[in-house]
């Protein structure tokens, strides 16, 4: 893998310079920079953070980020009577309701990091339409180096994260910095052997967001974006030169093109880590296994667009079934499906029912 993202470089910026950089969307009064190559791409990403979206939407009239639960004993009634917050958590751990507390925990520590973690996503996204790249890449850095992980902790060893959580003296242990690169990647490991299509390596996950000798790793770009002048061996500022300062087209396609060969693999990933957090802190609710062979289909695309590659993963999205919104019937996807999707963003069925690709 290393090796075919090593041989992309410049090849797809190529392509890009031959589209119109500047393209008009309907009566909106602003430019839509984005070159069009990278237009799936773009969408893809965004329908992957407008699902983590719809959790949050739908799970909060739900109540789901919340928890009920009956005190039969009137004296410990008695006693919460009055109190909220920390003082009558504290009761209830006194009074062996300590579970039922962590699992309040765990669901608003998981609401709290996910908006943020979109948040920023959302805004990175929307500045890369308007070619703000050094913003982009700056807004990216917190939540796939941060954000992520700590959701990444709570799916590979909820124990342990929790146990640091609450601890006065090891609270400072879940800093990102604190943590040994053989961690993280322990981390990874077993966050990604709990998803639902793991076809992105753990390393590979592991290197975009924490491996600054790679030269395809997103640590480069999140240093230069945030600092003017960079001194490390790998991201060196270039002399007489400003980081992101003097970005010219070229520049911007360069940069377009790593976003977009890169950002999809940690957004498929982290999509599919929140989706079983949320599925594991609320067993009633299941998942959509019809969106989920959807965004891996999507995945599998958007691969091909950016990398110009046609069999890394179609091994993996071959068997998957999808389903038409309309008649409910199931099938394959076929390569002249792929091009309606690529092309259209849209499939039919064998009916010739129209669906719409992104739509959740």
């Amino acid at each position: 893998m290393n090796k075919n993202l090593k041989n992309l470089n410049g090849v797809y910026a190529t392509k890009c310079r031959e589209y119109k950089h500047y393209m008009n969307l309907g009566n909106l009064n602003m430019k839509f920079m984005i070159p069009e190559c990278f237009r799936f791409s773009h969408q893809f990403v965004f329908f992957l953070h407008d699902s983590l979206v719809k959790i949050i939407k739908e799970g909060e009239p739900k109540g789901n980020f919340h928890i009920s639960f009956d005190i039969k004993d009137t004296d410990i009634a008695e006693k919460i009577e009055g109190h909220s917050g920390e003082d009558l958590l504290n009761i209830l751990k006194e009074n062996g309701y300590e579970d039922e507390c962590d699992l309040l925990f765990l669901k608003q520590i998981y609401v709290a990091v996910l908006s943020d973690f979109l948040q920023f996503v959302y805004t990175a996204l929307k500045a890369s339409e308007s070619g703000k790249l050094s913003v982009t890449y700056a807004l990216l850095r917190k939540p796939l180096k941060d954000n992520l992980f700590i959701l990444e902790w709570m799916l590979a060893d909820t124990e342990d994260f929790l146990k640091k959580y609450k601890s006065d003296k090891s609270y400072k242990d879940l800093a990102i910095d604190k943590i040994s690169p053989e961690k993280k990647m322990s981390i990874i490991e077993k966050a990604n052997s709990k998803i639902y299509l793991p076809i992105i390596p753990s390393d590979f996950i592991y290197e975009l967001r924490y491996d600054k000798s790679k030269e395809y790793s997103f640590e480069p770009a999140w240093q230069k974006a945030n600092h003017l002048i960079t001194s490390c061996i790998h991201y060196k500022t270039e002399e007489m030169n400003l980081n992101f300062v003097f970005s010219d087209n070229y520049s911007k396609d360069s940069q377009w093109e790593s976003l977009y060969l890169l950002l999809p693999s940690l957004l498929f990933y982290a999509m599919q880590v929140c989706y079983v957090i949320y599925s594991n802190l609320n067993p009633k609710e299941k998942i959509d296994i019809n969106f989920l062979n959807r965004a891996a289909i999507g995945f599998v695309l958007t691969s091909k667009l950016t990398s110009g590659q046609s069999d890394v993963y179609d091994q993996a999205i071959k068997d998957l079934p999808i389903l038409c919104a309309k008649c409910g019937s199931e099938f394959r996807i076929t390569k002249k499906i792929e091009e309606q999707i690529i092309n259209k963003w849209i499939y039919k069925c064998p009916k010739r029912h129209r669906n719409d690709f992104f739509k959740l």
